[in-house]
């Protein structure tokens, strides 16, 4: 094989060989804190009493747990509040902050319970009888548009 291609070879194996360890270190990592994020995930399932309905949970890495709730019914809805609060009660569990997505009536609730980063996100049926998107301003940005042209 010329040098070159050599090269190319030998650098998509380092490539790979770097991806195996790093899938490595992540699968040592997430069965080290294993009891920590069942802990987690056993506190919501309590929460949520068995009913799972248009919740997911995911442990989305060894060290994050993310909850997505949709449809409900408001952001103040006690299926939630029972998921914050179960969440809020763990021991070492501190609420970090919030975050907002008007357009696709969305609220991101952050936690940290011991070195875990927990999320959950509640969306807001379209039709809730009382959250709603209200239009605050509206905003006239001038924008470039651009294209390609070749001669």
């Amino acid at each position: 094989m010329p040098k070159y291609q050599t090269q190319l070879f030998n650098a998509a194996q380092a490539d790979l060989r770097s991806g195996i360890e790093y899938t490595k270190r992540r699968l040592r990592d997430l069965k080290a804190n294993r009891r920590k994020l069942n802990a987690i995930g056993s506190a919501i399932g309590v929460a949520l009493n068995g009913d799972t309905t248009n919740v997911h949970v995911t442990y989305s890495g060894p060290d994050s747990v993310y909850v997505t709730m949709d449809r409900l019914e408001s952001l103040k809805c006690q299926r939630l509040e029972m998921v914050l609060n179960g969440i809020i009660n763990l021991p070492d569990a501190v609420a970090t902050d919030t975050r907002d997505w008007p357009s696709s009536l969305n609220r991101d609730y952050h936690f940290k319970v011991a070195d875990i980063r927990v999320t959950v996100a509640a969306y807001v049926r379209e039709d809730s009888p009382t959250c709603r998107k209200v239009l605050v301003k509206t905003e006239l940005k001038p924008q470039d548009v651009y294209e390609i042209r070749c001669d």
